[in-house]
Parts: C-alpha cells; sequence; structure tokens
C-alpha cells in the first residue's frame, strides 16, 4: 500500500495542476503532502519519497557566505532552509528524491555545490533558457537536452534517441556539482563557464535514487511524441524507486 510523497512547493494551486497530477496519473495511490515553507513540516517517518518542485532563487550565501546576491535574485530562504533539512533527512534514510528545476538546483547546493545566479551573465540569452507555461498546456520547447547513455536518468526516461527538446524556465543553473552528484544531461547549445549548461544531475552511487532535471517534466505528460513520454517515464521510475526501496 502506498503512503505518502512529500512535495515541497511555493504555490500549492499548481502543483497540484501539475505535480500532483503528474504522480497520480503515474498511478501512485497514497497520500501527496503539498507543503510550502510556512506549513508545518510532516512526520517524515511517514514519508517514502520526496519531490522538490521549481520555484524562487536560492540564495549564494549557501554556497558561498562572500558572494553577493544578483540584483534579478528573488531568493526564497525559509523554502531553502526546509529542503536542506529535508534533503539531509532523505539521505539518512535513503528515501528517493526527484527534483525539478529549482529542485535539481537545490539538491546540488545541499550536497555542496554552487550556481550561476543570472544566465544572461554567462552568455545565455533569457529566450533560451525561460520559455514556457506554468500548465500542462501546449509547452514552449526552446531547447533540447543530451542525456548521458547508460545513466540512471537514461534509464528512466527510457529515450532511444541522444537528445530531446525540453521546456525551460530558470535564470540560474548549476555550476559546481555538489558532492556525489555526477552530471547526466547537458544542453549541448549552450555554454555556460565553456562548458554545456548542466540540464541533470544524479547521484553517484547507484544504489540511491537522487536524481534532479533542469526543466519542468510536471507540464509536459500531457505532450505528445518524444518528450511526453520520457515526461510520464520519469515520475513512474520514481515511483518504482520508493516500492522498490520497501522490499
Amino acid at each position: 500500500m502506498d503512503s505518502s510523497i512529500l512535495v515541497i512547493c511555493s504555490d500549492p494551486s499548481t502543483a497540484r495542476q501539475t505535480s500532483q497530477k503528474a504522480l497520480e496519473e503515474a498511478g501512485w495511490k497514497g497520500k501527496i503532502l503539498l507543503i510550502t515553507a510556512q506549513d508545518p513540516l510532516p512526520n517524515l517517518d511517514d514519508v517514502e519519497g520526496i519531490l522538490l518542485t521549481g520555484g524562487a532563487d536560492i540564495h549564494p550565501k549557501y554556497w558561498d557566505v562572500q558572494e553577493p546576491l544578483h540584483e534579478k535574485a528573488e531568493p526564497d530562504d525559509a523554502r531553502t532552509d526546509l529542503e536542506i533539512k529535508v534533503i539531509n533527512h532523505a539521505q539518512e534514510k535513503n528515501l528517493p528524491i526527484l527534483g525539478l528545476c529549482r529542485g535539481q538546483q537545490i539538491i546540488n547546493v545541499a550536497l555542496g555545490g554552487s550556481m550561476y545566479q543570472h544566465l544572461p551573465d554567462e552568455g545565455v540569452p533569457l529566450a533560451r533558457t525561460y520559455e514556457g507555461k506554468y500548465s500542462d498546456e501546449k509547452q514552449v520547447l526552446p531547447h533540447s537536452v543530451s542525456v548521458k547513455a547508460n545513466s540512471q536518468l537514461a534509464h528512466l526516461l527510457q529515450i532511444k534517441v541522444p537528445r530531446m527538446a525540453v521546456n525551460s524556465r530558470h535564470h540560474q543553473a548549476v555550476k559546481e556539482v555538489g558532492k556525489g552528484l555526477i552530471i547526466s544531461a547537458v544542453d549541448q547549445e549552450d555554454l555556460v563557464g565553456g562548458r554545456p549548461m548542466i540540464e541533470g544531475l544524479e547521484s553517484s552511487d547507484p544504489s540511491r535514487f537522487i536524481v534532479g532535471v533542469q526543466w519542468h517534466p510536471e507540464n509536459l505528460t500531457r505532450e505528445e511524441g518524444l518528450t511526453g513520454e520520457a515526461a510520464r517515464n520519469l515520475f513512474k521510475g520514481f515511483l518504482d524507486a520508493i516500492r522498490q526501496k520497501r522490499k
């Protein structure tokens, strides 16, 4: 019997229509606990998996106390503190963690990684990274990602081609990768710091399910073709990891 998945979000009404719907359509029958940083934290002993959604920026003090906050950044420190606490618990209990957009970024920061605060300063225009709707309506797909062969992410997405188009809605991005994480997907067309922009991260330990993607698969599950199929497979794979953990 499925128990609970904890979903940390900024807007519960949007999360209900996207992330919660994606989990339910993937076959989840248990509780889905949607919380914001303003809500009380439920008993984590009753939680089997963690889903970290998109949201506001991450303050640079979490990776470098001397790095100033960018004028374009809009950080949410309360959410960052909450997510780091939950990620640490999930690490201790070996709970599956799936991070979407900001969710990938906070996984990286929680594990000691750093971020680019504003991609246009790195030569990547927002037209390449900030196009997309906050719904499951027809999505704008401004660029493609290359998924590394034989990665956990490639296994989850079940795609048979090296690249696929994705939506995108971010102006921060992973810089230095956190401890215990490896790169699983990149945007080959957009170079940041002289290298392809990081679009996917996963645990270097294959026995752990810690997976992050920079795009928004929760908005893609109704899409036709490869992009929609991969999004649906990602949520199914997350649920499979939760159920496998029980055995």
